[in-house]
């Protein structure tokens, strides 16, 4: 999804975001799911056993013209496959230019096409 340029334009503006979607259920696969803010990763986790489903949601927001907090945050229909998700929260800084236009992205690696679908990805802005 691509955040237009001044967006968020105010410090305190925030744009969050709701992703879901299904995985191929083998317990001995393993998938890698990253989340990016522009050129910032701002969320990454390889895990087996992902279950069938999977949610993830998250917040970004400005605290200076080039200057970001974020926090994301991933849930599974499964146990994470030996912890190995450790709770799924991740904290950042990105520090993306916000007078240009800004790519949200969510990427899932896989070991097949269709391992992980993405059904919805939704993106909306709170004002300081």
């Amino acid at each position: 999804y691509t955040i237009p340029a001044g967006t968020l334009a105010a410090d305190g503006d925030s744009i969050w975001f709701e992703a879901w979607g299904t995985s191929n259920d083998d317990e001995s696969d393993t998938y890698t799911f990253k989340i990016y803010f522009g050129a910032t990763l701002i969320h990454s986790v390889a895990a087996t056993n992902w279950g069938s489903a999977w949610l993830a949601w998250g917040r970004i927001v400005r605290t200076g013209a080039t200057s970001q907090k974020a926090f994301s945050q991933m849930l599974t229909n499964s146990g994470y496959g030996a912890g190995s998700f450790g709770g799924g929260l991740y904290i950042a800084a990105p520090a993306e230019t916000l007078s240009g236009s800004v790519v949200l992205a969510i990427t899932a690696e896989a070991v097949s096409n269709d391992d992980v679908v993405c059904t919805s990805f939704v993106v909306g802005k709170t004002p300081a």
